[in-house]
């Protein structure tokens, strides 16, 4: 994070260890620091956890434009690859299904089931028969 307006490069020095066996697939092992670096990162952790929330809220140009005010340069492309590495935020199981039809392309009709509480639709069938939406 850049420190009163100016960018800050952190230089660290961590040991690397070699294993003996010869079966190993990885030969080198390097020293990491918890909450600060992580395996073949170029970011810190807060770093990164403060540019996936601008990430999240301006994607693109906006983000971008964003986050070189804060001091730190990226381009919207850089961005974008930062929000499609995020993982998928988990959605807790719906507690009250419904059940409707939704138009498809070329006439034909397929069930919905959409989460009564959020509003959302959960999962749409091919069909509209009751052993699909059985299964």
């Amino acid at each position: 994070m850049p420190s009163a307006g100016r960018s800050v490069v952190l230089q660290l020095r961590v040991r690397r260890f070699t294993c003996g066996n010869p079966g190993c697939i990885r030969r080198t092992f390097v020293e990491q620091i918890p909450g600060l670096t992580r395996r073949h990162g170029q970011r810190t952790e807060r770093l990164r956890a403060t540019l996936a929330a601008v990430c999240l809220a301006l994607a693109g140009r906006a983000g971008a434009r964003l986050s070189c005010a804060l001091g730190v340069y990226f381009s919207r492309s850089t961005v974008l690859r930062l929000v499609a590495a995020l993982p998928e935020p988990e959605v807790p199981a719906p507690r009250v299904v419904g059940v409707g039809y939704a138009p498809r392309k070329g006439g034909h009709y397929g069930t919905v089931l959409v989460d009564v509480e959020t509003r959302r639709p959960v999962h749409l069938l091919p069909d509209r028969e009751a052993s699909s939406l059985a299964a």
